[in-house]
């Protein structure tokens, strides 16, 4: 032990760790060439730069082998059903006609705000000028928590192309979501979206 810089520190080199009578002690070696000639040929071949390299292009490997190949397929068709199903679920906000539109709903103090917006169409068609207003009309319905519709309200407007808004509101708190039913020209949406808390 010693004491050295106001701190107690330990000297390992001179403990003697103990071996039997007759045996001499362990010398370990942290010579690199001399670890690798003591190793396995594999080992030595490896860095000697003897063994292939790996391949480092995911595609390569994916395609390599027949198992590899059907893992990427599935691996594929996973991602087709998540982005399928994620756009199922995503009802408040559809393409209608030439455009797009979102359907929210929130909670405040005792009422039900609920607002279809129809997005603006694109300049491209607006300047092509094939687009001609439109009737829009949307039908909101309240669904409580067993599914029953308990309010329906109907508005309509003209949609000229420019962002348009449609609000209306109820008034129950078990209201747990809004559908609407929406017809812009010839075609026509069915919209969902949840009750957001406020």
């Amino acid at each position: 032990m010693a004491f050295a810089a106001g701190r107690l520190t330990m000297d390992f080199d001179k403990i003697d760790e103990g071996y039997a009578d007759g045996e001499k002690p362990l010398h370990f070696y942290y010579n690199r060439e001399e670890r690798i000639k003591n190793a396995p040929k594999i080992v030595q071949d490896f860095y000697a730069g003897k063994v292939n390299q790996f391949t480092r292009n995911p595609i390569k490997i994916l395609l390599k082998n027949p198992l590899n190949r059907t893992m990427l397929i599935f691996l594929l068709l996973f991602c087709a059903f998540a982005y399928f199903m994620s756009y199922q679920a995503n009802k408040n906000k559809l393409r209608i006609g030439e455009t797009y539109g979102n359907l929210t709903a929130f909670s405040y103090s005792e009422e039900i705000y609920v607002t279809f917006k129809a997005e603006k169409i694109s300049e491209k068609l607006r300047k092509s000028g094939k687009f001609t207003p439109v009737p829009l009309t949307v039908v909101f319905k309240a669904v409580d928590s067993s599914g029953t519709i308990v309010h329906v309200s109907e508005l309509s407007d003209s949609y000229d192309g420019n962002e348009l808004f449609i609000r209306t509101q109820f008034k129950d708190y078990d209201i747990m979501s809004v559908d609407a039913d929406v017809t812009l020209g010839n075609e026509n949406k069915n919209f969902s979206a949840g009750i957001l808390k406020r």
